[in-house]
């Protein structure tokens, strides 16, 4: 499973933002994934703060559920359904809205499970 949350990651980063997947394998030695795992969080709290359609203590919420992902394994599955909740939401009023699914696909990779975590000490 790891080796497929590692490969999504790889695959995604380009979607999300061509400069850094392009100088991020110019990072010396081990810094890359961390790097680049770093860099999709961060990616995911701006999605949130930039989102239109949220209102501000909806993006209050959602960034304080995100903080507790960190913590909590199942607070990764609550995050995933409440964005994907108000995506399907807004597609379904707005069939050409710009807010995607981004987030959802950074956190929850097809086949992932959020509430597994790795052994403490291992590399992502």
């Amino acid at each position: 499973m790891l080796r497929d949350v590692n490969q999504f990651c790889q695959e995604i980063l380009p979607a999300v933002s061509r400069t850094f997947a392009l100088s991020i394998r110019l990072l010396p030695g081990d810094l890359a994934l961390p790097s680049r795992d770093a860099y999709l969080l961060c990616r995911i709290a701006d999605t949130i703060e930039d989102a239109p359609d949220f209102a501000a203590d909806e993006k209050a919420a959602l960034l304080d559920l995100l903080a507790a992902c960190f913590d909590d394994p199942a607070a990764a599955a609550e995050f995933t359904a409440r964005v994907g909740a108000h995506h399907r939401r807004r597609r379904a009023r707005s069939p050409g809205a710009e807010f995607r699914s981004r987030v959802c696909r950074i956190l929850r990779p097809p086949g992932h499970d959020a509430t597994a975590r790795p052994p403490l000490g291992s590399r992502r």
